[in-house]
């Protein structure tokens, strides 16, 4: 169970990270006026790997809601 839970509480706080660097990676571009740049798939990667956190963080949630019967 707290294999799971721990889990889960890492891809939340990955999702977290990746987020913020994504979102001031984004900030930057625009106060840099290059968001027309290629530089905006980098920020696009970022986004989809912080999507492809929240999606394992919330797979991990419903286990331990459905498996565990555990509610935080």
């Amino acid at each position: 169970l707290m294999n799971v839970f721990q889990k889960h509480e890492t891809g939340a706080l990955v999702t977290m990270i990746l987020m913020v660097i994504g979102s001031a990676f984004r900030i930057w571009l625009i106060s840099k006026k290059k968001e027309e740049t290629q530089l905006k798939w980098i920020a696009f990667g970022i986004y989809l790997l912080a999507f492809a956190a929240v999606t394992f963080t919330g797979f991990m949630g419903g286990t331990m809601v459905y498996d565990y019967m555990m509610s935080l």
